[in-house]
C-alpha cells in the first residue's frame, strides 16, 4: 500500500495551524480580551483566512512559474506546447 505523502503533509500542517490558532485564541480568552463565544467563532475564521492566504500565494507562484516557462518558448507557441514544457520542468 502506497501512502500519499502530500495529503499527509497537508493534514499535518492543517492540524498544526488549528492547534496554534486554538492556543492563541485560548490565550486571548484567558486574558479577558475576547469571550469564549467569540473565540469559538474566531478559530474557524482564522483557519479559513489562513487557507485563503496560502491558496492565493500558491496561485501567484504557479502563475509566475507558468509565465517564466512561457517566456522561454518560441513566439506563437500553443497552450499545449506550454503544458508540455511545464511538465518537463517538473
Amino acid at each position: 500500500m502506497e501512502i500519499d505523502t502530500s495529503n499527509l503533509i497537508k493534514g499535518i500542517i492543517g492540524s498544526l495551524v488549528r492547534f496554534l490558532f486554538a492556543g492563541a485564541v485560548g490565550w486571548l480568552v484567558q486574558r479577558g480580551i475576547i469571550t469564549g463565544e467569540q473565540g469559538e467563532t474566531l478559530i474557524p475564521a482564522l483557519v479559513l483566512g489562513a487557507i485563503t492566504i496560502v491558496w492565493a500565494i500558491w496561485r501567484k507562484y504557479k502563475i509566475q512559474q507558468r509565465i517564466a516557462v512561457a517566456l522561454d518558448l518560441r513566439a506563437g507557441a500553443t497552450p499545449q506546447e506550454l503544458d508540455a514544457a511545464l511538465k518537463q520542468k517538473h
